[in-house]
């Protein structure tokens, strides 16, 4: 089974391209201090099967986030989606308005994932670069933080208290 998490200090390999992400980077620092985690990531069996790595985008003035990383290590049908949904799960609790990421049509790597994926997963494409705007997948606000919250719940998943033979009064 393959369980999602957030990523707090990375020490990553992307296997296509052998790029190491390492936890003193500055981007990787800059999504620390500002969400607390800097990505999401996929484990089957122990091991990293996907990751999706963010950073605040600083350049375009407003709450953005941009893709910095995206891979899945064996074609996995949906695990691409599930991260992309994931950390959307967690921007929107953070206050952040968009996923912003450079898309290829010919040459993928994980700094630059398909387009045909980007725009599969609602990904449009604005002033340059695909940008997934959050404020117009939500339907009420309230609602929709409430759920996310218990979505980040079962990603960082607590032990429950072990049952009692005592019934409540």
């Amino acid at each position: 089974m393959t369980e999602l998490s957030f990523i707090v200090t990375p020490e990553l390999t992307c296997p296509y391209c052998g790029a190491r992400v390492r936890s003193d980077t500055d981007w990787v620092v800059a999504a620390q201090r500002r969400w607390g985690w800097c990505g999401v990531q996929a484990i089957e069996n122990g091991e990293v099967v996907g990751a999706l790595l963010l950073t605040p985008d600083e350049t375009s003035g407003e709450r953005d986030a941009l893709v910095r990383s995206l891979w899945v290590a064996d074609p996995r049908h949906g695990l691409g989606r599930r991260l992309i949904q994931s950390a959307c799960a967690g921007l929107v609790c953070r206050d952040v308005t968009a996923i912003i990421s450079p898309g290829s049509t010919s040459h993928f790597t994980c700094q630059l994932p398909p387009r045909a994926f980007l725009r599969h997963v609602g990904f449009s494409w604005t002033n340059g670069h695909y940008r997934l705007d959050l404020n117009s997948t939500v339907i009420e606000k309230k609602v929709a933080v409430q759920v996310m919250r218990r979505l980040l719940r079962t990603l960082n998943p607590i032990n429950p208290e072990p049952a009692t033979r005592n019934p409540s009064p």
